[in-house]
């Protein structure tokens, strides 16, 4: 009923208008916002002008191959801009670059002048880049290099600041920060102690003087301490306690009991220490049933992690599991050359045993026994 009324009082729109109306409808289609579905970065319009146009253009008319590095780095920095608005600075920054390389090339001298500069600027800037490498690859190797903390075998003793542990040589920095604050802590909480009982005896003597002043009666003064006395050293009180907390707990570490744990783990550690001093390191119980010789054997199989020469033939010997069982003979050469090799080894003995032989006789003419005899020691 409402669209027939409505229908019965609304005309149709004249030719007039709607000519009027499709003219304006053409000027305001360049207005209307277009847009894209999809970031710029993946447009076409956007990469391939960007890419083969702006960045192909600086490295081909790129004066030094120093500037060419410089303008892959700045690519490569902003390679993940996606501020439009920063795009487009960083792009008309690369075309005005561009423009100057097209000058210089083209054989303008005041393009050619700064272009120069600008390369010489980058020499100095990379050899200081390559210092400060250095300097970084040199403080890797010594942080990497750095002693290992390892377990000594002894316990660091309970105290205020530290329960008892294993100790540690080099002691971990991380550990050492930890009982410097805590002694650092712990005489700031001294202090601080010191200062609330002086405040709190000082607010009882004032509370005892108004107290004492309240019995005269031809005096008028307001009342402050007996009226806030209570809530200030409740307060003080508080704080107190918590100080106080904090001391227990550096009782409590000062009185924490060796565990077990700990016990035996130190204790074996202990007991193997000056064996494994000596590069042995067998357990006494072991050593006293071995012969000298299995001892020399294990101390020379302990001395190196070679696997290879005498080590490894001791190894191999005494059953250790190597890594390569057939590592050790490498030093004895191919089978086709050994013979050749021990007739060499032959000719040498012989050569170092006549030479032996020789000075021998030489010193026993020039200085009689007693030179013999140092030569026999020798």
């Amino acid at each position: 009923m409402a669209a027939a009324v409505a229908s019965r009082y609304l005309h149709a729109p004249s030719s007039e208008s709607l000519g009027h109306r499709a003219l304006i409808a053409v000027k305001i289609r360049g207005l209307r916002d277009l847009t894209p579905r999809v970031p710029f970065w993946k447009l076409s319009a956007h990469r391939v002008p960007t890419l083969w146009t702006l960045y192909r253009g600086l490295l081909r008319n790129s004066p030094a191959e120093v500037v060419s590095d410089r303008i892959r780095g700045q690519f490569w920095r902003y390679r993940h801009l996606t501020s439009p608005a920063d795009t487009k600075n960083k792009l008309l920054k690369f075309h005005r670059w561009l423009d100057i390389f097209v000058k210089a090339k083209q054989g303008d001298q005041q393009s050619w002048d700064l272009l120069r500069r600008y390369a010489r600027m980058l020499e100095v800037r990379k050899q200081k880049d390559k210092f400060a490498q250095m300097l970084c690859d040199d403080m890797m190797w010594e942080y990497r290099t750095r002693p290992r903390p390892r377990v000594t075998g002894s316990i660091l003793r309970a105290s205020l600041y530290n329960k008892p542990m294993p100790r540690l040589k080099p002691q971990p920095i991380n550990i050492t920060g930890i009982l410097v604050s805590r002694h650092h802590k712990r005489a700031v909480r001294q202090a601080q102690l010191d200062n609330l009982l002086e405040l709190k005896r000082d607010i009882r003597r004032e509370y005892d003087f108004e107290k004492a002043l309240e019995h005269n009666e031809n005096l008028q003064f307001p009342k402050v301490m007996s009226q806030s006395a209570q809530d200030l050293l409740g307060h003080l009180q508080s704080r107190i306690d918590t100080i106080n907390e904090a001391f227990d707990r550096d009782n409590e570490r000062l009185m924490s009991p060796h565990t077990p744990e700990l016990l035996e783990k130190n204790v074996e550690k202990f007991f193997r220490l000056p064996f494994a001093a000596r590069g042995n390191g067998r357990r006494p119980h072991i050593l006293v049933k071995m012969t000298a010789e299995e001892k020399r054997m294990d101390t020379i199989a302990r001395s190196s992690v070679s696997e290879v020469g005498y080590i490894g033939y001791v190894k191999k010997k005494l059953g250790w599991k190597l890594r390569n069982p057939n590592a050790w003979k490498v030093e004895e050469g191919v089978p086709e050359h050994r013979k050749e090799l021990r007739r060499a080894q032959r000719r040498i003995d012989r050569v170092n045993r006549r030479r032996r032989l020789a000075t021998d006789t030489d010193l026993e003419l020039e200085g009689g026994g007693n030179m013999k005899a140092k030569s026999d020691v020798d």
